[in-house]
């Protein structure tokens, strides 16, 4: 169940008490993934058949000197114990150790790595690769122009709302790890809340929308609900807009390559603003990762195939004019 008077309670507060980083549009170099969901790399775990698209991407990040936002969902602590997380996936954390040491690493945990916004939870479990690295619920990034103010990025993970995950989500990780899990490691069947309930993931994509396009020069950037959306627009909203103007069979055919989950509208009402965008995820069952890119003043959704471990750019926009647009 969601709450919209509950999310904008917690948007609202995480915007009033983020941390706030600053950045010129013109150097700004910052990756964007969510919801790894890593686990004990058996049936139940989402991340293993991504292990190595990702180690793919972080390796050219590093390489390209970016820095790494990870929102959220990156260990399933509903499935697992904090202690059986990470030992598993050790070349995984030392190429993000890469970013950690060099102060590029950012980190905000979602509803099913909410342990760690204990820090002392994080450290005496995580302490051996990112000692004292905060974990936040959720980040502000000032983009400047010339030293000057042009509009926000909020970064959280996107659970914000929802009854099961928020509000009750002890009671949600005792039902996970104790039935679920099983269950999972029985039939092999993956767990994702918002990810396979459609509705769900309507309203989330709905509400996430709704507060941003609420406050002028926001865009807000999320994970949860493992949709890749773009300037407000899913998959299936982006397509439908190629249809109406008469220009879906010229459509690129990177952009027809977007993940394949079962798409929902990101529902609107008048004038669609830019506001809202979703990393995706790093747990397609195919091994593909998704993620959301900031370069070059540009803001790009890109794709990273398991097949030759390469990075497709699906669709990109200038970011000072997103902003503008959310005026």
């Amino acid at each position: 169940m969601l709450s919209k008077n509950l999310a904008f309670t917690s948007l609202n507060r995480i915007a009033r008490k983020a941390q706030r980083l600053d950045r010129e549009i013109s150097s700004m170099k910052m990756v964007l993934f969510s919801d790894h969901h890593r686990g004990k790399r058996d049936a139940s775990d989402d991340f293993v058949q991504c292990e190595q698209t990702y180690l793919a991407a972080l390796n050219y990040y590093d390489e390209q000197q970016f820095e790494l936002g990870l929102l959220g969902d990156v260990d399933e602590l509903w499935e697992n114990k904090v202690a059986d997380v990470g030992d598993d996936y050790t070349e995984v954390m030392q190429a993000e150790r890469k970013f950690y040491l060099t102060d590029r690493m950012y980190r905000i945990w979602g509803n099913h790595d909410d342990y760690w916004r204990e820090e002392i939870i994080f450290d005496r479990y995580m302490g051996h690769s990112f000692k004292g690295l905060p974990v936040k619920e959720g980040y502000i990034i000032n983009v400047l122009e010339n030293g000057q103010r042009i509009g926000e990025l909020v970064l959280v993970h996107g659970h914000q709302g929802s009854l099961g995950s928020d509000r009750f989500s002890t009671i949600s990780r005792f039902f996970v790890r104790v039935f679920w899990r099983n269950w999972q490691n029985l039939i092999g069947h993956k767990l994702t809340s918002p990810t396979k309930n459609l509705e769900i993931r309507s309203k989330t994509d709905r509400v996430m929308y709704e507060w941003a396009a609420k406050r002028s020069g926001t865009v807000l950037v999320c994970g949860h609900t493992h949709q890749p959306i773009f300037t407000s627009q899913s998959h299936l909203d982006q397509l439908e807009e190629l249809k109406n103007r008469g220009e879906l069979e010229e459509a690129a055919s990177d952009l027809l390559k977007q993940k394949q989950v079962e798409q929902t509208h990101v529902e609107v009402k008048g004038r669609r603003k830019p506001c809202y965008f979703n990393t995706g995820c790093c747990s397609f069952s195919d091994g593909d990762i998704t993620g959301i890119e900031l370069e070059d003043g540009k803001i790009r959704l890109v794709r990273w195939d398991i097949n030759n471990l390469s990075r497709t750019v699906l669709i990109e926009s200038e970011l000072a004019i997103v902003l503008q647009k959310c005026e």
